[in-house]
């Protein structure tokens, strides 16, 4: 790993941590009783037994946890361009000296990592954080902003 990744690495991990944790705070991310994502429209809710949230939604990429790949969102043939414009971002920037990897469409590495690339998403991206769906063979990286309550 380059100095110039390391470095981005950390400051997106602060930067994101904030709003990981104003999206638990404000909206309830992570506690919901159901969630649930259209990348083709652009949107992911969460249900509350008092509420119903729905926000913007892109693929940010995913992670196989039997390989141990990571799958940028842009590189996924099965999700619309519109829905992966943070992981398009990143793409972009990867021009820069020492972060030519993150042009890389997918990537070997420790399942801890896709976190980590997950948050450059979100704050290259200007998104106002990450939800990562339950599972036990692949982690589905979804990155969100603008939540408002649909149904009380």
């Amino acid at each position: 790993m380059t100095p110039e990744l390391a470095q981005l690495i950390v400051e997106s991990h602060v930067e994101v941590l904030t709003k990981q944790a104003r999206a638990a705070e404000q909206w309830g991310i992570g506690s919901a009783d159901r969630w649930s994502a259209d990348l083709a429209g652009g949107t992911i809710s969460f249900e509350f037994p008092d509420r119903v949230i729905t926000g913007e939604v892109e693929l940010l990429g995913s992670y196989v946890l039997s390989a141990g790949t990571w799958l940028w969102g842009w590189a996924n043939e099965s999700v619309p361009e519109s829905a992966t414009g943070a992981s398009r971002k990143v793409r972009a920037i990867a021009t820069r000296p020492g972060l030519e990897l993150l042009a890389e469409a997918k990537l070997q590495m420790p399942a801890e990592v896709a976190d980590d690339l997950a948050n450059i998403a979100v704050g290259i991206g200007g998104l106002d954080g990450w939800y990562r769906g339950p599972s036990t063979t692949q982690y589905v990286y979804l990155g969100f902003r603008d939540f408002t309550i649909v149904a009380s």
